[in-house]
């Protein structure tokens, strides 16, 4: 059973919009360096290890509340 093509359409365009607006450039940047982190790392699969580690290595820079914003950004 096939979805119909403008319900489709309409999902394209709400994944396309569930960044905020403002801070888009924001979420996209903090997204690329935890890629660039993995490719360095060699990280092929992405689980809560690969998070912890990422996380255990950001906390020496970050405070606690910095942490949550940069795991609410990768999540999104």
């Amino acid at each position: 059973m096939d979805t119909p093509a403008h319900i489709k359409e309409t999902a394209e365009k709400v994944i396309n919009n569930l960044l905020p607006e403002k801070s888009a450039d924001r979420y996209l940047k903090e997204y690329e360096q935890f890629i660039k982190w993995c490719d360095e790392n060699d990280v092929t699969t992405i689980n809560e290890y690969v998070l912890l580690a990422y996380f255990e290595l950001k906390a020496k820079n970050f405070k606690s509340s910095t942490l949550w914003s940069i795991f609410s950004m990768l999540k999104s």
